[in-house]
């Protein structure tokens, strides 16, 4: 409306509602639409391509699993406590102090050093949580 009272003759107003809010209700509807063809086979997924990188991806996730478990376990070994692996390799429990306790999870931390503008890795802290305790080693050993 102009100040006089009369209608715009660009269609500002109308019985539908202000140009505003059809506006506002245009653009809810693309929306939506575009909210919906994202929802269809196809769209928004990932090129059938990616399936053989993905089976590349777990076998290399498996690799570096059994890799850090043989590491842990080396690491074990040189300090003497007993452990137990399942089926797939994998450290599942730890004989502390005569008592077998459940492995939860295992960390390996590489410990670096600074050395002539190059870091260089010189060993692993390797943290083993049970149930009850966190266990902290040492070693010297570089993983390869």
């Amino acid at each position: 409306m102009v100040g006089n009272g009369k209608p715009l003759g660009d269609g500002a107003t109308s019985p539908n509602g202000s140009f505003r809010g059809r506006l506002m209700k245009h653009w809810l509807i693309a929306i939506a639409l575009l909210l919906a063809a994202w929802d269809m086979p196809g769209v928004g997924q990932a090129p059938a391509q990616a399936q053989p990188n993905l089976r590349a991806m777990k076998m290399r996730a498996r690799t570096v699993t059994l890799r850090k478990n043989r590491y842990v376990g080396h690491v074990l070994d040189e300090n003497r406590i007993s452990y137990r692996l399942d089926e797939h390799g994998i450290i599942t429990r730890v004989n502390l102090d005569g008592e077998w306790q459940a492995v939860e999870r295992i960390d390996v931390v590489p410990m670096t050093r600074f050395f002539r503008g190059l870091t260089e890795v010189v060993g692993h802290e390797v943290y083993i949580f049970t149930p009850t305790q966190t266990i902290r080693l040492y070693s010297n050993r570089v993983a390869r």
